[in-house]
């Protein structure tokens, strides 16, 4: 999570003004929008600007915590005890398990496809299951990178394979589990995808689903289409636009533009 407040409110406003209705419309309102932010009591700005914004959207999640990158694993892990702890009452026989798709702040989505793998993903969401797009990804020992872990907080080279961090599945059996062991652990690394979709997910034996390759896509390739002015056809696939690098606030208007131009979204 970025650390400007103002910077994460800019990304709220983006999600709210583009996909957000439009998969709202098309899931019948079957689908519920939680951002979660972290917002520490002595920042007295920001939870003033928090407090305010929570009222206006009644969609925020706020933890009392030092927002931070770092953050991400606790962050991911808090979302989910609150959706088990929401939802776990009102589940009986034949009630209809929730199905928890975890976001970066600075992806952009195609509301269309991304609803139909929900939708598929959640006919199954009585299983124990994470699903995205899977990588087998090195642990970085770079101190200058952002995704930087000492050897002494994990010393594996790995954290096997798990699904990429610009969004994964989790199903309501398996946050359950993920929770709960979560609250065992003597330290949190905060890469949270490679540890709550690979190791956390590895030793409770919880399925790993992969979700077609299409389903992700790059800003890079839809920004080279644009530029020579391509149809947007082969991208009606994809679900969800990966961030890396991040996407800018122009970046992310030029290309819903030129999604919605080709009716894609």
């Amino acid at each position: 999570m970025i650390d400007s407040f103002i910077s994460i409110n800019s990304y709220f406003a983006q999600m709210r003004r583009t996909w957000i209705p439009r998969l709202s419309n098309y899931s019948n309102n079957q689908i519920e929008i939680i951002f979660i932010i972290a917002v520490h009591e002595n920042e007295a700005e920001a939870l003033n600007k928090t407090i305010e914004e929570s009222k206006n959207f009644k969609d925020l999640l706020v933890l009392n915590l030092k927002d931070s990158y770092r953050m991400w694993t606790i962050k991911t892990l808090s979302v989910m005890d609150y959706i088990v702890s929401r939802c776990s009452s009102e589940i009986g026989p034949n009630a209809t398990y929730p199905l928890f798709l975890r976001l970066t702040q600075d992806v952009l989505i195609n509301p269309k496809s991304l609803l139909n793998l929900f939708f598929k993903l959640s006919t199954n969401a009585t299983q124990r299951f994470c699903a995205g797009r899977t990588i087998n990804g090195g642990v970085l020992r770079s101190p200058e990178s952002i995704w930087y872990v000492p050897e002494y907080v994990y010393n594996s080279v790995t954290y096997g394979e798990y699904c990429q961090g610009c969004g994964f599945f989790v199903s309501f059996p398996a946050m359950v589990e993920l929770v709960q062991y979560g609250y065992c652990l003597n330290s949190v690394m905060y890469i949270d995808d490679g540890v709550i979709t690979g190791i956390m997910r590895e030793k409770l034996k919880i399925e790993l689903i992969k979700t077609p390759l299409e389903c992700v896509n790059l800003k890079e390739y839809i920004l080279q289409s644009i530029a020579v002015n391509e149809s947007a056809s082969k991208y009606k696939e994809y679900s969800i636009l990966h961030n890396q690098p991040q996407i800018n606030p122009n970046e992310y208007d030029q290309i819903w533009n030129y999604l919605l131009l080709y009716n894609l979204l």
